[in-house]
C-alpha cells in the first residue's frame, strides 16, 4: 500500500508543515515529513490518520491510497 502524500501536497503546494498545522494536532509534522521522504511507503496505516488525512487534503480514500502489488514468492 502505498499513501499518495507526496502527489497531494505538491498539487496544493503544501508542505507536512503546512498539513500538520491545518490537522490542528492531530497529525504530527515529523510523521508526515517520513511519508514525503518514503514516498508514501507504508506497511500499516491507522484508520484514523486516514480519515484525517482525507479531511486535511480534501480527498477520499480511495484518492488518497495507492494498492501496489506485492512481489510474488517463487517455489523453488
Amino acid at each position: 500500500m502505498r499513501l499518495r502524500i507526496p502527489e497531494l501536497f505538491d498539487e496544493r503546494g503544501w508542505t507536512a508543515y503546512e498539513v500538520a498545522k491545518r490537522s490542528r494536532g492531530r497529525l504530527a509534522e515529523r510523521s508526515l515529513y517520513r511519508l514525503v521522504e518514503r514516498r508514501g511507503q507504508v506497511e500499516s496505516v491507522s484508520g484514523k490518520t486516514v480519515d484525517t488525512l482525507c479531511e486535511v487534503l480534501g480527498v477520499g480514500p480511495g484518492e488518497l491510497i495507492e494498492l501496489q502489488k506485492r512481489p510474488s514468492r517463487q517455489s523453488r
